[in-house]
């Protein structure tokens, strides 16, 4: 029937959230204290690697791509690393579907499926998922 192609909004905005975050806290700390470079590098690469790991466990939810059909659809995610999700294919009537103004979360035997966000998709794109799942 349809391929749903979805940009990776929420990830770019969490990543930019802590680059931004980073780089304020470790200005901070070195003007405070006095580190060495070694030390700074040390404690910038800390903070990166452990945002990095938890946006990545923020977005494993995200779908990349959700091909639907008339009674199934399958579901591609963007996150193929770390917490990996395996391409899936769902029955339509099986999914429950928490409708929200700006998203909607996908679940079965409440266990969340994906999340889908409107800011990551076109506004066609948006309609025909609310009338699918309609």
């Amino acid at each position: 029937m349809a391929d749903i192609t979805f940009k990776q909004y929420y990830l770019d905005k969490c990543i930019y959230w802590l680059f931004s975050t980073v780089a304020v806290i470790i200005v901070v700390i070195s003007l405070i204290f006095n580190f060495s470079f070694e030390n700074r590098f040390f404690l910038c690469s800390a903070l990166l690697g452990a945002g990095t790991y938890f946006n990545l466990y923020l977005n494993r939810f995200e779908p990349r791509l959700i091909e639907l059909d008339n009674e199934n659809f399958e579901i591609t995610y963007f996150n193929q690393i770390i917490f990996a999700g395996k391409d899936r294919y769902y029955s339509k009537n099986v999914i429950n579907v928490l409708k929200k103004d700006d998203a909607l979360i996908l679940s079965y035997n409440t266990n969340i499926v994906a999340k889908i966000r409107k800011t990551a998709l076109s506004p066609e794109d948006w309609e025909t998922l609310k009338n699918y799942f309609g």
